[in-house]
């Protein structure tokens, strides 16, 4: 089971497609459905997204996908207790 959810882009310096999140229950992990989510929300699109530091399951799933961090990062809100964060974007 999971969700993916994305949309125009709100950041102001990155005007492209945004992947909001995707979320798969860790039972699904290795299964491809992430990637079947990845494929369905964003498509061929260029695109980028935010992933929390020290996730490095999520980096390699997004580096497999063609993105790449660009060199911004900031902290989550108060929800996710200000953990930092950085973006990734591919072309």
């Amino acid at each position: 089971m999971g969700i993916a959810t994305s949309g125009p882009g709100r950041d102001e310096d990155r005007p492209d497609f945004e992947l909001h999140h995707i979320y798969t229950l860790a039972a699904s992990h290795g299964t491809g459905l992430g990637q079947r989510l990845l494929d369905t929300a964003i498509e061929n699109r260029a695109a980028y997204l935010w992933i929390l530091n020290g996730n490095p399951r999520a980096e390699r799933f997004y580096r497999r996908n063609g993105f790449e961090p660009d060199g911004t990062d900031t902290l989550c809100g108060p929800t996710w207790h200000h953990r930092p964060m950085f973006r990734m974007h591919r072309q």
